[in-house]
């Protein structure tokens, strides 16, 4: 066991702390979906600026802070899961598993019964797949491959307050199977078990290069040709910084006096503008901390609704703007998508989500041996059969 001193008190890491059965994180996933569909309340429906994008003069919102400790949960969790899998290919059986088959049902849903809906209810009729040029069958056929190339179906958002986008929050998803994959490679490069130092160096060189091209941004300095930029997403950077605090866990001090400074640091980085010099280290220290201590550590007994609850949210609140629940005011708006998206995110977890991942187990040599089995058999028994034949032609 490895111990530190903070202040002359002795300090357990969070290698002691931190039960990988027993943890809030899945609460704290539930909780981040739920933020950002809050946060979405105010664009969707009409009502402002989310109070937090105001406060931090544009730095983030409360939806941008919720996706970021998504991809440091993720990060952290999924790096745990690569190390701990036999191989590669079934690593990335694994996150194919956890990611497309919610986004595909997803797509049909959206395509097929929210555009309906509302196109039946603006116009009255059931031209709903002749109608338009952007019809719902090219939305689903556009979108498969996670990149959206059809945001709208028709012009049935048209005069929504973000019009013209039925799923605007689909954008993440290709960065996270990215994520997936530059993990994958990393792996393979040995980087996740022998050369820890390396990836620990690559992502604090990714961290400082973003910040001095944003810091370069700010004074007017252009080092670069228009339209040419090194930044990497902030999204990946949250991603590997929970990846390595993952994979440095034994050497991070975990104590209530390092939390509660973060937390002022981060309240301070997003009142005085330096929320992204800070938060790659200061989120994830956080997210870890609330994991550990929160008393919410069998929230997974009921389910894992938050990637339900994430890829629902933004087509629900479009379709009850449309409705014009916006009138009742922005916590009606809020309640009501949040119980409808709620009761679609448990049947997306129990019926599509959860049996999915129950594949993770499947072997593609098994299936393979069990179909040669199977002809065998199927051989076995024309065999048997053609013996039949000719043993009753010699008799007669």
């Amino acid at each position: 066991m490895v111990e530190h001193t903070f202040g002359g008190v002795w300090l357990h890491n969070t290698f002691d702390c931190l039960d990988q059965r027993r943890n809030s994180f899945t609460f704290l996933r539930f909780a981040f979906a739920v933020l950002v569909l809050c946060s979405h309340s105010y664009s969707l429906g009409g009502f402002g600026k989310d109070p937090l994008y105001i406060f931090s003069n544009g730095q983030c919102s409360h939806g941008s802070v919720a996706v970021d400790s998504f991809f440091i949960i993720s990060g952290f969790l999924v790096t745990q899961s690569c190390l701990n899998t036999s191989s590669i290919w079934r690593y990335l059986w694994h996150r194919i598993l956890r990611v497309w088959p919610g986004y595909w049902i997803c797509l049909l849903v959206t395509a097929l019964i929210f555009g309906a809906i509302i196109h039946y209810y603006q116009h009255s009729n059931c031209d709903y797949f002749r109608t338009f040029p952007n019809n719902p069958l090219t939305y689903i056929k556009g979108n498969l491959l996670l990149m959206t190339r059809q945001s709208s179906i028709g012009n049935l958002l048209a005069t929504n307050p973000y019009p013209n986008e039925f799923n605007g929050s689909l954008w993440v998803l290709p960065y996270l199977f990215l994520s997936y994959l530059v993990l994958g490679a990393f792996h393979l490069l040995g980087l996740l078990k022998k050369h820890k130092p390396i990836l620990v160096s690559i992502c604090l060189c990714l961290w400082v290069g973003n910040i001095f091209e944003q810091h370069m941004i700010r004074i007017g300095m252009v080092l670069l040709p228009e339209g040419i930029s090194v930044k990497v997403p902030n999204l990946l950077i949250c991603f590997l910084f929970g990846s390595m605090f993952f994979l440095e866990k034994k050497r991070i001090p975990l104590h209530s006096s390092i939390a509660i400074a973060a937390t002022i640091l981060t309240l301070l980085s997003w009142k005085y503008g330096f929320y992204e010099a800070v938060f790659p280290v200061v989120l994830p220290y956080i997210i870890i901390y609330l994991a550990i201590k929160l008393p919410l550590k069998h929230w997974d007994k009921w389910g894992d609704y938050s990637y339900g609850i994430y890829i629902y949210a933004f087509p629900v609140q479009q379709m009850m703007w449309v409705f014009g629940l916006y009138k009742c005011g922005i916590v009606v708006f809020t309640l009501v998508s949040l119980v409808f998206t709620l009761v679609i995110a448990i049947v997306s977890w129990w019926l599509i989500e959860k049996p999915c991942l129950g594949l993770k187990g499947i072997s593609v040599r098994c299936l393979l041996q069990r179909r040669g089995t199977r002809w065998q058999v199927g051989r076995s028994n024309e065999r048997g059969i053609y013996k039949s034949v000719m043993f009753i032609k010699r008799n007669e």
